[in-house]
């Protein structure tokens, strides 16, 4: 699920499941010890994906930033990346 090409594959939509709250974990505003946070007892599957306003900010700051030599470079170090960080939705529950 690492998002290895951010920047040329920002239109895909991934899903896994996994036995963590992502909801829950979002809430605490991603400040958790994953080695102290409670499991799901059983897994969820979620969707991973960048809405319609994520695809445009990211598509223009590509734009942007790719004209020049060290462009994602440039691109990280002004940038505020949190707007690029995908969006996810619970899709089932699923039976182990």
């Amino acid at each position: 699920m690492r998002k290895k090409r951010f920047y040329t594959d920002y239109e895909s939509v991934s899903s896994a499941t996994f036995k963590h709250d992502f909801k829950l974990i979002q809430k605490t505003e991603y400040r958790i010890d994953p080695n102290s946070f409670p499991a799901l007892k059983t897994p969820m599957k979620y969707q991973f994906f960048h809405d319609k306003k994520q695809r445009k900010n990211i598509s223009d700051h590509i734009k942007q930033y790719t004209a020049h030599a060290i462009g994602l470079g440039k691109l990280f170090q002004r940038s505020d990346l949190r707007p690029m960080f995908r969006q996810f939705t619970t899709l089932q529950a699923t039976v182990e």
